[in-house]
């Protein structure tokens, strides 16, 4: 009798555990899902931003091309003013 006792309870525990609605195996894991569905908006968030940032570095270092293209265009024209007077 002592041991289908310990049984029963042991059969309750476990059906407890697992029950669908409110069972701590069930929230466990459901609890899990929504963490896993934070994190993937998360990362989203993250990729969106480093997208912007990315966009924005390419357009700045492509204005720091063209403005180091001008510089370098007055810089041998200033050379060649400099070195035709001499002549």
């Amino acid at each position: 009798s002592g041991n289908l006792g310990a049984l029963d309870r042991l059969i309750g525990a476990a059906d407890g555990a697992a029950s669908v609605s409110n069972g701590y195996l069930y929230t466990a894991a459901e609890a899990s899902s929504r963490r896993m569905e934070d994190y993937g908006r998360q990362i989203d968030t993250y990729e969106r931003r480093l997208g912007l940032r990315e966009a924005s570095l390419r357009k700045t270092y492509a204005n720091l091309e063209v403005a180091l293209n001008s510089l370098q265009k007055q810089s041998a024209n200033l050379a060649s003013q400099l070195g035709g007077g001499r002549s």
